[in-house]
């Protein structure tokens, strides 16, 4: 299966993160997040920066299906703006 888009690969992150307790698993490729398709780190920015607060739907590649997870972002402290 060839894809035509960025490659944004989730490698893992803080566990206690919201992209920890999600379905990610380290090595999908993350295709878009909430519908905006990742081909630049700009487009990864600008996804992101809806996403607290929210529940957010990422669309990744695994292995050669395409699934959607849905991850809860919720508004902390930090404000963070990354699945990170």
């Amino acid at each position: 299966m060839k894809i035509e888009r960025g490659n944004f690969v989730y490698y893992g992150s803080d566990p206690e993160s919201p992209a920890a307790k999600s379905d990610l698993r380290i090595g999908d490729l993350i295709l878009s997040i909430n519908g905006i398709t990742l081909e630049t780190n700009d487009d990864l920015n600008k996804a992101l920066a809806n996403c607290v607060g929210f529940f957010t739907f990422v669309e990744v590649l695994r292995g050669d299906k395409i699934l959607s997870i849905k991850i809860d972002i919720p508004i902390s402290e930090s404000n963070s703006r990354s699945l990170n």
